[in-house]
């Protein structure tokens, strides 16, 4: 077998669970990065995959220690602009790709060289939501009866604020 062509980009199908996706125009792009991403967490076979090219401690995310942020192989996909995103039928999918969703992504890992830096980044070409998660946040709207559960009724607490001799409240 020879050697993966990087600079060129080997093309991959990667499969599992996403997490942070921000993938279609409801979404919108990830505000820190400005790219539309995903991070997805790989099934067996696109682990795998990842592993055969030698690959998997250059895509799998790390915390600010260097430490792997996530239990699992765990790659971020992205792009500079929204991404063609399908549903199982070939409709295009555009509303919030949960947490906990399943999708599987036609992408290009890449290698790149920026400043004396060098590095490989998955850039997401286009994907189908498998089964897309509830939210698990809540609702979004009205207030949660739950967080009321086992509590006594009382007056709304009074609320005093000092202001320092500045003037200002703190």
């Amino acid at each position: 077998m020879s050697k993966p062509d990087f600079a060129n980009g080997v093309r991959v199908i990667l499969s599992g669970t996403t997490t942070w996706a921000q993938l279609t125009p409801t979404s919108g792009p990830n505000q820190f990065s400005e790219k539309f991403q995903v991070d997805l967490t790989l099934d067996d076979k696109s682990a795998e995959e990842i592993k055969s090219l030698g690959v998997e401690n250059f895509l799998n995310i790390k915390d600010p220690e260097g430490e792997a942020k996530y239990d699992s192989l765990t790659v971020r996909v992205k792009t500079n602009k929204a991404p063609p995103v399908y549903d199982r039928n070939k409709k295009v999918f555009d509303d919030y790709i949960n947490n906990g969703s399943v999708m599987r992504i036609a992408a290009i890992v890449k290698s790149w060289e920026y400043m004396g830096k060098k590095g490989l980044t998955c850039y997401f070409n286009q994907g189908v939501v498998l089964e897309a998660a509830e939210r698990q946040e809540g609702d979004g709207g009205g207030i949660d009866d739950a967080l009321f559960n086992d509590m006594p009724l009382s007056k709304s607490p009074k609320i005093t604020q000092t202001v320092a001799e500045d003037g200002l409240p703190f």
